[in-house]
């Protein structure tokens, strides 16, 4: 039976309609008399405002249905069961069911799957065995007979044996599920980069906006009042100056001697240093993390009343790399553990470095006349830290600076200050443990090239988390590490 074709009503057709209506209504159920009642305004209507008395019918009815169009409501509507009300939680027992089910239902199509598989291997099979076949009729000389008939997949049939192994295949693979929780930790990888994202804090406030009446709804009375929850997202750059006002007291003690006590501000930042330890981790990301120059920083950082500079910032990240260097070495002995490593090597460039060879090139280059006595050669810049003997005595020779000056003090030489050769650097700190300069395979001095080294492992093999990303350069005291 065909579709019935649309039939549009006349003037006249849509009158006797509303007429039968009116005239029947007193006989008519109450819910048929108000179904009827809702056609009456477009039945009534002239040819001008008919679609309007329909869009308005056709509104009611979907209304009484609880179908709201998209256009009508508030807030997102993608979800066709957005208007219903929220489900249940689930009990134990639906939730258990619905876990067999879905079970069944997996087992089920892993069968199916393993069966085709099993279709297609043996459709391959007959048609390599086709294409043999016309690769031996062509050197024969036979190549004119008919196309024989493909072999389609639909032909082969599943026999008991291979049903009974894709069950007893599917059985074992289930139970290796259950035994195991979930996949393999030797598989999965780690989660760790060197540029994380979410690396800053988040606060929340709270601001209220109130709604202002315009001056013509000045004498109108409000009815009921909303509030609608909108979110706005501040993001900047601010330098925050902190007055302490450190507390001091003097005191006598019983032999009449004064003391000066002075309250500790240990927790607020370091000894000597004008910033907060907030501030350090902020700058050891900005330049570990993300690379962040110290110039940039300290044009970005820099108000009317304060000025860093790029040496500040230097400093500051030193002594944080300074306190991290027994973490990097622990990295490393943990790194010769790894059964695999990987590493990647890139050329950098490092000014000090640079013009040290163009000194050293311009103090060798053969002169007119040639010299007399060559001059001495000038010590690289990394002499101190080359090796790790060499970083030893480097160690040593300030640890007899820092006695010396502690010597001094104890004798009453008040001018006994610390100085930068009672530290040792980081280059010296790290050449302890590992060689800057590397000789060369032929014996012939030190490589020359520069390079900074990325270097990955595992030391516990089926521990993702054990991952370790170590990065060092040949041409530069400062390393970051991430693990």
């Amino acid at each position: 039976m065909g579709a019935r074709s649309a039939y549009d009503l006349g003037d006249e057709e849509r009158r006797e309609l509303a007429a039968w209506i009116e005239s029947n209504a007193p006989h008519l159920p109450p819910v048929v008399r108000d179904f009827h009642a809702l056609h009456l305004p477009y039945l009534l209507s002239t040819e001008a405002s008919l679609r309007k008395r329909l869009d308005a019918a056709l509104r009611e009815l979907r209304r009484a249905l609880r179908l709201t169009p998209s256009s009508e409501r508030r807030g997102r509507s993608s979800a066709a069961g957005g208007g219903l009300p929220p489900p249940q939680p689930k009990s134990e027992e639906s939730l258990r069911a619905l876990l067999e089910r879905q079970i069944a239902r997996g087992d089920e199509l892993a069968e199916w799957h393993r069966d085709l598989r099993k279709r297609h291997k043996e459709h391959v099979k007959r048609l390599k065995k086709e294409l043999e076949k016309m690769s031996t009729e062509s050197s024969d000389g036979t190549a004119n007979r008919p196309t024989p008939e493909l072999p389609k997949l639909e032909d082969y049939e599943l026999t008991d044996e291979d049903r009974t192994e894709s069950k007893r295949a599917g059985a074992v693979f289930a139970e290796h599920l259950r035994q195991g929780d979930g996949p393999d930790p030797a598989m999965k990888s780690a989660a760790e980069t060197l540029m994380p994202s979410g690396a800053v804090l988040e606060t929340t406030e709270q601001e209220t906006i109130l709604a202002e009446t315009p001056p013509e709804l000045a004498e109108a009375r409000v009815l009921k009042t909303l509030n609608d929850s909108r979110v706005r997202y501040d993001f900047s750059v601010a330098v925050t100056r902190i007055e302490l006002d450190v507390e001091k007291k003097i005191v006598v003690d019983d032999d009449g001697e004064r003391h000066v006590i002075v309250a500790s501000t240990r927790d607020i930042g370091p000894a000597r240093y004008g910033v907060t330890w907030e501030a350090l981790a902020t700058l050891a990301i900005l330049v570990g993390q993300f690379a962040m120059p110290f110039n940039r920083l300290a044009v970005m950082f820099s108000t009317d009343t304060k000025r860093f500079t790029a040496s500040a910032f230097s400093r500051m990240v030193r002594y944080v790399a300074m306190r991290f260097v027994p973490i990097y070495l622990e990295l490393l002995e943990q790194l010769g553990n790894a059964e695999v490593l990987r590493g990647d090597d890139t050329s950098c460039r490092v000014l000090e470095v640079t013009r040290h060879r163009d000194r050293t090139e311009q103090a060798t280059a053969p002169k007119e006349p040639p010299a007399k006595e060559s001059p001495a050669r000038e010590p690289p810049p990394w002499a101190a830290y080359a090796t790790p003997r060499a970083a030893e005595e480097s160690a040593r020779r300030c640890e007899a600076a820092r006695r010396a000056r502690i010597q001094r003090r104890e004798a009453g030489d008040r001018g006994a200050k610390r100085t930068p050769e009672e530290e040792p650097t980081l280059g010296v700190l790290i050449g302890r443990k590992l060689r800057f300069e590397s000789p060369r395979r032929n014996g012939d001095g030190s490589k020359v090239a520069m390079h900074t080294t990325v270097i990955s492992g595992r030391s516990v093999p089926n521990d993702p988390s054990s991952c370790s990303i170590v990065a060092t350069s040949e041409a530069a005291a400062t390393c970051s590490t991430r693990s």
